[in-house]
């Protein structure tokens, strides 16, 4: 089966039922909080056919999780609507819910569409000091407006980017400033990245 405008992604386990806490092993109730329990990375099983793309059949995919999210329907839980086939954990997904591809976990991966992933940086102690008025962590610096998390707003890094934006000049490694609330929060590989697309950057810090 091949899709005319959509890709078939295969997801095996949508939902993560069970997590690690050092050596413990823990079961948890996915549809407590779909949003952080929800397996991002599917493997391609066809592109589309009406689309030139660069992501070939096998690769791994990082994609949109609301994609594997069901939903409730007139007081029942009901399958996402992107199900193709429960069985075999076959998704239709159009190209703008994948994030991110590569051949496997060994790869690199690499921004689809025009969407670049940026690391947050971390606020240093100085961040937190006006003159000599050294402000606690969880005070809403002004100046520096770090949120909850510890984390420059508007700041990062460029982990991985996408071909539109690197001919624009924006390389891998630099530190850009960003839109407010375009940081949209991804856990790859162990890492923190914020997803964003070209249009959200408004500079890069020399």
């Amino acid at each position: 089966m091949r899709g005319i405008h959509e890709f078939i992604i295969e997801v095996k386990e949508p939902l993560v039922h069970k997590q690690k806490l050092g050596n413990t092993e823990i079961y948890i109730d996915p549809f407590f909080d779909q949003t952080r329990h929800t397996n991002r990375i599917g493997k391609v099983i066809s592109s589309p056919i009406a689309l030139d793309t660069d992501i070939d059949v096998g690769d791994e995919v990082l994609i949109v999780h609301t994609v594997l999210m069901s939903q409730i329907y007139r007081g029942q839980r009901a399958d996402s609507i992107y199900l193709l086939d429960k069985e075999r954990g076959y998704y239709r997904l159009e190209n703008s819910l994948i994030i991110m591809y590569r051949k496997n976990h060994k790869s690199i991966w690499k921004c689809n569409d025009i969407n670049v992933m940026v690391t947050p940086i971390k606020a240093k102690k100085s961040d937190y000091k006006i003159g000599d008025l050294i402000l606690p962590d969880n005070f809403y610096n002004t100046k520096i407006e770090c949120n909850t998390h510890g984390y420059l707003k508007q700041y990062g890094i460029v982990t991985f980017l996408n071909k539109d934006i690197e001919k624009q000049g924006v390389n891998i490694g630099d530190t850009i400033f960003f839109t407010a609330y375009s940081d949209y929060e991804f856990r790859v590989d162990g890492q923190i990245l914020y997803c964003m697309d070209n249009r959200d950057i408004l500079a890069v810090i020399q």
